[in-house]
C-alpha cells in the first residue's frame, strides 16, 4: 500500500500545489482541513476535520502516517498573540503529536524566508518560533525546515494585487527600491515537498530554496520580465516606506471595526522593504535530487493568464 502522508494546509494555495504533487507520486493523503466540505473526496485522499489550536485529535491525525508535511499557518492576524497561536503553539501541538508516535513519522515544516529575521515583523517572529517548536522536540528524530522565498502562481490570491499592476504597466517598489528578492514558482516548491518527502536520510536541517537565480532579483529586474510577458513598458512608482507605514495604520484603523484584518500592515511594510529577501543558506536543490523547472518570465505568464481567465484581474 502506497505510504501515507499527513498534510496540513492543504485548503490553501501552496498546501493545495503540494497535495497535488504528492498524489502524483503515489502517495495517499490524509489532508487536515477546519471545515467539512473544504477538501473535495478524491482516490488517494483522506480528508480529517479538526482545528490545530484547539483538536485534541492530533494523534488519530498523524497515527499511521510516515511523514507529516506541516504548511498550515497565518500570513495575516490581528496581532502577535493570534500569530503565535496558530504559527507556534498549533505547530508545537502537532509537532509533540508525531513525536508521541512509536516511531516517530518524518516531520517537514513550512516555514518562511521571513524567519531569517524573526525582528522584522510578528509573523517573521512567529514562524522563527514555529521552526524552534520542531528543532528542539524530544523525540523528533528526523525533520526538515522549508524556508521559501516569496511564493506566486496560478490561483494565488495574495500576489494577484501585484500582477494586476504589472499587466496595467506599474510595478510598485516599496521603501528605497534597493532590495533583492529571490521568487519560487507554486509547482517548483510542491514538487520539492514532494522530492523531499521521497527522499531518505535528508540530514535534519533548514533548507532555503529559489528558482535557480542565485542573486535574486531586483524590481528593475521584476519590471523587465513583467514587461517582456504583457508587451508593453512597466515603470516603477516608488513608495516611500514612511507612506507605506501611514497607509497601513491607517488600514488597520478602518478594517479593526468590522473584524477584518488588512494584507498590509505596518509588519508587512518592515517585510517589504527589508533588503535582503534572497535564498542562499543551506540550499535544498544541494542536498536532493531536485532542481526548479519554471523560471520567471514562464511562471508569470502562466499566472497572469490563469489570473485573465478566471476574471481575477
Amino acid at each position: 500500500m502506497p505510504s501515507l502522508i499527513a498534510l496540513t494546509g492543504a485548503t490553501g494555495f501552496v498546501g493545495g500545489a503540494v497535495m497535488r504533487a504528492l498524489l502524483e507520486r503515489g502517495f495517499r493523503v490524509r489532508a487536515f482541513c477546519r471545515r467539512e466540505g473544504q477538501i473535495r473526496p478524491e482516490p488517494g485522499v483522506q480528508v480529517f476535520t479538526g482545528d490545530l489550536v484547539r483538536d485534541c485529535r492530533l494523534d488519530e491525525f498523524v497515527e499511521g502516517a510516515e511523514a507529516v508535511v506541516h504548511i498550515a499557518g497565518l500570513v495575516k492576524a490581528r496581532d502577535r498573540e493570534q500569530f503565535e497561536a496558530v504559527n507556534v503553539e498549533g505547530t508545537r501541538r502537532l509537532v509533540e503529536a508525531a513525536a508521541q508516535r512509536a516511531p516517530a513519522p518524518r516531520f517537514l515544516y513550512m516555514s518562511s524566508l521571513a524567519a531569517r529575521e524573526p525582528d522584522v515583523s510578528d509573523y517573521a517572529a512567529s514562524k522563527r518560533q514555529g521552526e524552534v517548536a520542531v528543532e528542539s522536540c524530544p523525540g523528533l528524530t528526523d525533520w526538515q525546515i522549508l524556508r521559501p522565498p516569496a511564493v506566486y502562481g496560478p490561483g494565488d490570491p495574495v500576489t494577484r494585487d501585484l500582477f494586476r499592476q504589472l499587466v496595467r504597466g506599474r510595478c510598485p517598489v516599496p521603501g528605497r527600491g534597493g532590495g533583492r528578492f529571490s521568487l519560487i514558482y507554486v509547482g517548483d516548491l510542491a514538487t520539492a515537498v514532494a522530492a523531499l518527502v521521497e527522499k531518505k536520510g535528508v540530514p535534519n536541517g533548514l533548507y532555503e530554496l529559489h528558482d535557480g537565480k542565485a542573486e535574486g532579483y531586483g524590481w528593475a529586474e521584476l519590471a523587465e520580465i513583467a514587461a517582456g510577458v504583457v508587451g508593453r513598458p512597466v515603470r516603477l512608482l516608488h513608495f516611500p516606506k514612511a507612506v507605506m507605514t501611514g497607509v497601513a495604520m491607517a488600514a488597520q484603523l478602518a478594517a479593526r471595526p468590522f473584524g477584518i484584518v488588512p494584507l498590509l500592515t505596518p509588519g508587512k511594510v518592515r517585510e517589504f522593504c527589508h533588503e535582503d529577501w534572497v535564498a542562499r543558506e543551506n540550499l535544498l536543490d544541494e542536498s536532493l535530487d531536485w532542481h526548479p523547472k519554471v523560471k520567471a518570465r514562464e511562471g508569470f505568464a502562466n499566472a497572469i493568464a490563469w489570473y485573465k481567465s478566471h476574471g481575477w484581474i
